[in-house]
């Protein structure tokens, strides 16, 4: 491979928020983005997100966003528990993450590395989303 045409060693990128401090609180939540290509909270289990935020900026400004593909293992919120790493994770209204269920429309974000409780920040791989209907 040419290392002329690598542009960064991994897929870590400014993003501008919609709306200032949206993500004040937001670490290790996934976001999706607005017709601007500004980064805006999942609102619904069925958002496909664009990444993950990793640190929200002091200004509230801006957050540096994990997009999947070509990141090592990073931190996800959990919006509930995680007892079985063979399960999947999948996205809630809010952003955070659960194992997946099998049913119903979802979106598949990533693959839990280790198991956790409600509200902890928890080693996962990302994965690029998959959305399942109904």
């Amino acid at each position: 491979m040419n290392p002329r045409l690598l542009a960064r060693p991994s897929a870590v990128i400014p993003i501008a928020c919609a709306v200032q401090n949206a993500f004040a609180a937001l670490e290790g939540y996934f976001f999706k983005l607005d017709a601007s290509n500004k980064a805006i909270p999942i609102a619904a289990v069925t958002d496909v997100p664009y990444g993950l935020c990793l640190l929200n900026r002091e200004d509230g400004n801006e957050i540096s966003a994990g997009i999947p593909g070509a990141l090592p293992p990073v931190r996800v919120k959990l919006g509930a528990d995680v007892t079985d790493l063979r399960k999947d994770l999948t996205l809630r209204a809010d952003g955070s993450v659960e194992s997946d269920d099998g049913s119903g429309a979802r979106v598949v974000v990533a693959r839990p590395l280790e198991t956790g409780a409600t509200g902890e920040l928890i080693e996962a791989q990302l994965i690029y989303p998959v959305s399942f209907a109904s």
